[in-house]
This record gives structure tokens, sequence and C-alpha cells, in this order.
């Protein structure tokens, strides 16, 4: 590891670009890692890793560094990534614009970049992921994001960043890995793990003001305050969003034979979206028809 310490203090001098993207590879998945995402996690990791470094050495290698290396011209993306790999930090995967480095690489990363790093790598997926290309990178995501096990969540972001990312990648990729890839309990997994974030957020927050969630959505205007970090429209979202994971949670299950767990599950997400959107509007009725429709269709599929 002082081994480790001492390359990347070098690689720092001589292109700190290339030293961020090696600290900030720690949290990804074990996959090749897109060099554009990794360029902009990089960004917050570089100053983390220069706040923490061991004052003796930074102070030794800083005066062999510049006796040794002359600091190049600020680089690109790509040269970066061109540099890591050539000083065998990383390697060049056949999957193209992306880099792969070495575990023993990853294993230093997370243990000198921590949480911050872990902070740095969740929003740059958040903000320039794509799930179709990106997908191992997205359940690393949810791995720091959400409890899985007996193990806590590692991160706790904003309520608006977990909203956006279980809506945009979560729920997306929940449903991608029972279509496509035939893994009905880990789609359902990871979406009772998103479910239950949204709630333990939307008791904590719907506590501080003396209210429970269904006093709450018994108001067409939730009554919580404009400032903080939650607003009504925010809170309206949250809970939508989590109708949502209840309502395709619910339709796995009926497709899978469980029958009543699936029929409740989507009574329930019709319940909140009735309330939330007025209490007892006209299509309240015809969603609970297409509900019994659903129920009979997919009942006389698993009698057939």
């Amino acid at each position: 590891m002082r081994l480790i310490e001492v390359s990347l203090f070098i690689v720092d001098h001589v292109d700190k670009a290339a030293s961020g993207m090696a600290l900030a590879s720690g949290w990804f998945a074990p996959a090749p890692i897109p060099i554009s995402v990794l360029s902009l996690a990089s960004t917050e990791a570089v100053g983390v890793r220069r706040l923490s470094m061991n004052m003796n050495w930074k102070n030794l290698l800083g005066v062999l560094t510049c006796c040794w290396f002359s600091p190049y011209p600020r680089r690109s993306v790509v040269e970066s990534s061109t540099l890591l790999v050539r000083l065998g930090f990383a390697r060049n995967p056949t999957k193209e614009g992306c880099i792969d480095f070495h575990e023993i690489i990853k294993l230093y990363a997370r243990k000198r970049g921590d949480i911050p790093a872990a902070y740095a790598m969740f929003r740059a997926i958040n903000s320039r992921g794509s799930l179709p290309e990106h997908g191992e990178h997205v359940w690393a995501a949810c791995f720091l994001l959400l409890k899985f096990g007996t193990q806590p969540a590692i991160l706790k972001p904003k309520t608006s960043e977990l909203v956006s990312f279980i809506k945009r990648f979560a729920l997306p990729l929940a449903v991608d890995t029972f279509t496509n890839a035939s893994r009905c309990n880990a789609a359902l997994e990871l979406m009772r793990r998103c479910t239950d974030a949204l709630e333990v957020i939307e008791e904590s927050l719907l506590s501080k003001i003396g209210k429970t969630p269904e006093k709450s959505l018994q108001s067409t205007m939730i009554p919580v305050p404009l400032t903080g970090e939650l607003c009504p429209t925010l809170y309206r979202e949250l809970v939508l969003l989590k109708a949502t994971l209840l309502e395709t949670r619910g339709k796995i299950l009926l497709q899978s034979g469980e029958l009543e767990i699936g029929d409740e599950l989507c009574r329930t997400s019709i319940w909140i979206r009735d309330v939330l959107r007025g209490g007892e509007r006209p299509g309240r009725t015809s969603s609970s028809n297409k509900m019994d429709e659903l129920l009979r269709s997919e009942a006389a599929r698993l009698v057939n």
C-alpha cells in the first residue's frame, strides 16, 4: 500500500486528473469504467486525496519530485487514462471509451478515498450514467445507497438525489433485471429496498411536523414546509414514486403466481395515487375495475 501511495503521489505531481481518476475508481463495479463518468467523479476525488496524505511523506516526496519531474501542461481525459495504463495502474479493456483498474488499486482507492469518493462516484452515475451502457456501475451505486442484508447503507444523499436516482436508474434496472435477465428475486429485492429507503425518508420528514404518512396523504395540499430539503412538490414526487414501485412489484408477483401479495401491493398503489390526487375522484372506480380485470386475467393464465 505504501508503494501505491508513493506512486500515486508522483502521478499526482505529473497529472492531477490521472491521480484523481485512480482514486475515484475504488467504488465502481469490478468492470470496465467509462472514462467520461470516471473523470466527473475524479473532480471531487482529487481534493479528497490531497487533503488526506501523510504530511511527512508529502514533504519528502515533494522535494524528490521537484528534482526528478516537472508538471506537464493540463492533459485531456484520454491522455490521463493512457498515462495510467502505461504506468500499470490500469489496462485497456475491449470496450471502447473505458478503463479497467487492477483490483489492488481499487482496494487502495476505497481505503484512501472513503465516503467522499463514494459520493463522487454516485453523483457521477446519477448525472452522466446510462443504464444500457453502465448497468454494472448502477448496481454498484444501488449497493452504496440501499440497505442490503444486515449492512447499513453507506451513503445518505439528499432526498432529491435519491428520488432522481431511483426513478431514472434503480426502478428501470429492476424492470430490466426481471424482463431481460429473468432474475425475479433480484428485481423484487431491489424494488423492496428502494421502497424501504423512500419510506424511511418520508417518515423522518413527516415526523418533524407531527404528521404520519397516512394523515399527510389525506390532504390534497401536503402540509410540508416550503423551506428546507423537502417541498410539497418533491414530497408528491416521492410518494408517487413509492406507488410506482409498489405497482411494479405487484405486477411481477402476479405474473409469478403470488396473487394475494400482488393484489395487495397493486391496490395499495392505487389507493396512494387516488388519495394523493384528490380522494374520491371519478377515475377511482375505473382503477379498481382495471385491477380486478388484471387479477382475473392472471388467474386464468395460471390455470391454463
